[in-house]
């Protein structure tokens, strides 16, 4: 029996200024990190994590056949940023969209919830990467696919959204992205598209052509910016 694994998102704070969407800085942010309960062990997504810190809180948990097995092989640590899961910091993504890639690997796909108070700047980091990070059909077609084809002996064609409702904005982002592995496809602003997503989830609407073209402008503008340097406590 294939073995099965608990993640647990966490969160705590961070009191600083940390960009989030161009001259846009949140003053009090939240770290994110997760926590693999069978194997005591931290994927902390740039910084570091405790789940016995004071303020530390938890914000989701998960459970997926070998999803250590496949998250140990995507941590893609760099020297003073551990456990990246393949993000550029600030280009591609920030520690909110590294904690959801590895709790990915359960298969459940259970992100950070929106709408609820915790962890602080996660809307707004979602607007700027998306949820799973700018890149994240890169991700799929090369980190995951790997990862998934060593641990399970078997590589994924349309990945199962068993459990989720057709219904669900969860499942609908999903099929969107897996539909891009399936073909093959790269799309230019893949985070403009969740936007569009989400707005006609939520609000039963077609995104005004005015916004995705906006949206689209803001993340080309982006691409542009000289990246700056974080230091391992702004992650």
């Amino acid at each position: 029996m294939a073995t099965k694994d608990t993640f647990q998102g966490w969160a705590r704070p961070v009191d600083i200024s940390i960009p989030v969407i161009g001259d846009i800085a949140a003053k009090v942010a939240d770290h994110t990190f997760v926590y693999c309960t069978n194997q005591n062990s931290y994927f902390k997504c740039f910084s570091d994590g405790n789940i016995h810190d004071k303020e530390a809180v938890l914000c989701v948990t998960s459970t997926g056949k070998k999803a250590f097995c496949k998250a140990d092989k995507y941590r893609c640590g760099i020297p003073g940023f551990p456990d990246t899961a393949g993000l550029v910091y600030a280009v591609t993504g920030v520690c909110r969209q590294a904690a959801n890639r590895f709790m990915y690997a359960t298969e459940t796909y259970l992100s950070y919830p929106t709408g609820k108070s915790r962890p602080h700047g996660y809307l707004a980091s979602c607007m700027h990467f998306g949820t799973w990070g700018a890149d994240f059909p890169v991700f799929l077609a090369a980190l995951y696919a790997q990862a998934y084809t060593r641990c399970m002996f078997a590589h994924m064609g349309h990945t199962d959204t068993q459990g989720l409702s057709p219904d669900s904005l969860e499942y609908k982002l999903l099929d969107y992205y897996q539909m891009q592995h399936v073909t093959g496809n790269n799309p230019a602003h893949p985070v403009a598209d969740e936007l569009e997503i989400t707005i006609r989830h939520i609000l039963g609407i077609d995104e005004p052509e005015e916004l995705k073209q906006t949206h689209g402008r803001i993340l080309n503008e982006i691409k542009k910016c000289p990246r700056r340097i974080f230091t391992n406590s702004y992650a």
